[in-house]
């Protein structure tokens, strides 16, 4: 689907810049604009979501050698080359309903030395959970729209740069929001490759701004308005999506830059199911785990903030195909998965065991940072109950009809993956939702029976033996 991206840009690209008529007014608008410059993106290089609303975004490297750089940030590393410290990007946001893209640019700038990351660390739609920094957007021509500043991942607010006219001060009072403004100089380096190799940095534009940081009217989550520049009835026709050409040069909406959620260091196989079911975020995870815990704030969790890392690794109990760590670690929840045990572990196997560590995840999470209040009640009234938080967990998922929740989202998956799931039956997924939890007390209160084919479903779904109704995992 790239090579989609990479053709309508190569048939677009020289009409993505505004008009003279935009420049002008955006100019008088004493908007920050820096120089333009051609860009070629990278096209091996590219990130792939979704934004909430369901806007397909690719998001892809310059491969330029022409970066621009804040005088601000370049104080912080001083002596370093900032073409190989920030990551420059481009976005192509797929329109809503027409046949084109909105084309925004991203630069990443660290605000430390623990903060410097490759390409592949770093995304809109995934910030690094401990981050510091700024990602600044521009349009394709190289006007300054949106900043946003992070200190450990966490969104602290939102800003935009004017060019600063005899200490003007914009009117803000009858806005929904609370901002702050500070006035201070930017200088943009622009480094270039020279025919030697060697890199040349230049300081070619220093401004004094004016930047407003806001924040929503009740204090809460910061919140971005665009002040100054042009609006919708300054737009040119012919561009504007509706017109001769097929590209938007106006800023697209955007929701807020997404802290990273999931990381999965696993072999493809194993992270494509994963990024099935739960895809780069915890938003899948997030509405199967409301479906038990119903007091959660809102359908995207706004209380359910909590980050996980797939890795390889040891678990204690020889029959454990995944295990999940008590405490956060690098702002992750730890779950290790033994690969010498999963070797032949089917999809709907490995599918459930990665919903099962996920919700411990969760649990762990919100029993050291999280504020549902509801939720650790009952957190605390299971483990007085029982010895260690693996029982406890499991009892809780049991009581709780967590089974059923697991029952219904792998029965979700199977249906994506096309299985027939009329023909194996809802009683099939739920015998397979009971995976780690047949040391329960509920569990052990069935009847022989009914444990027998639970126990010999597992069994055959975990090992990949004759009767699994789904394939191996990784072949």
């Amino acid at each position: 689907r790239i090579s989609q991206v990479r053709d309508w840009f190569e048939t677009n690209k020289a009409k993505l810049r505004l008009p003279e008529r935009g420049s002008n007014f955006r100019t008088e608008s004493q908007e920050l604009i820096l120089p333009f410059f051609e860009k070629e993106p990278d096209w091996d290089q590219f990130h792939h979501y979704f934004f909430p609303d369901g806007r397909e975004v690719f998001e892809t490297s310059l491969e330029n050698a022409t970066k621009y750089f804040p005088s601000e940030m370049s104080e912080i590393f001083s002596g370093q080359n900032p073409s190989e410290i920030m990551i420059q990007n481009i976005m192509f946001v797929r329109h809503a309903t027409l046949d084109q893209f909105n084309v925004v640019l991203a630069r990443y700038y660290p605000g430390d030395e623990a903060s410097k990351v490759d390409f592949d660390e770093i995304s809109y739609n995934g910030i690094p959970v401990l981050w510091t920094g700024r990602l600044e957007m521009f349009t394709y021509d190289e006007r300054f729209f949106v900043g946003f500043e992070f200190e450990e991942g966490e969104l602290l607010s939102s800003y935009t740069r004017q060019i600063d006219v005899d200490g003007k001060r914009k009117n803000t009072a009858n806005l929904d929001v609370r901002c702050v403004t500070e006035r201070f100089p930017v200088g943009y380096m622009v480094c270039t490759t020279g025919s030697t190799g060697v890199d040349n940095c230049t300081t070619t534009i220093t401004h004094w701004v004016e930047e407003y940081s806001c924040y929503g009217a009740d204090g809460g989550r910061p919140s971005y308005i665009y002040i100054g520049g042009g609006s919708s009835g300054d737009r040119d026709p012919a561009t504007d999506g509706g017109g001769s050409n097929n590209t938007d040069p106006t800023p697209p909406e955007l929701p807020e830059p997404r802290r990273e959620e999931i990381k999965i260091n696993l072999d493809p196989c194993h992270k494509k199911v994963i990024e099935d079911l739960f895809g780069a975020s915890t938003k899948k995870a997030k509405a199967i785990i409301k479906k038990f815990q119903p007091s959660m704030d809102s359908p995207n969790g706004s209380s359910m903030e909590f980050s996980a890392r797939f890795s390889y690794g040891t678990c204690l109990n020889p029959s454990s195909r995944g295990c999940t760590s008590g405490s956060i670690k690098e702002g992750f929840v730890d779950i290790n998965i033994p690969k010498d045990r999963i070797q032949s572990i089917t999809e709907f196997g490995f599918a459930t065991a990665m919903m099962h560590e996920l919700l411990h995840a969760y649990l762990v999470w919100e029993n050291d940072v999280g504020d549902d209040e509801d939720l650790n009640t009952l957190l605390n009234l299971f483990a007085e109950k029982y010895n260690n938080p693996n029982d406890f967990h499991h009892n809780l998922f049991v009581e709780v009809q967590f089974v059923d929740v697991i029952a219904d989202a792998l029965k979700d998956y199977a249906v994506s993956l096309n299985y027939n799931v009329d023909l194996l039956g809802d009683q099939y997924f739920e015998d397979l939702a009971w995976m780690g939890l047949t040391e329960t007390d509920i569990y052990k209160s069935k009847g022989i029976e009914d444990r027998n084919r639970i126990d010999q479903r597992i069994n055959v779904e975990t090992f990949g033996k004759a009767g699994a109704n789904s394939l191996k995992v990784c072949n």
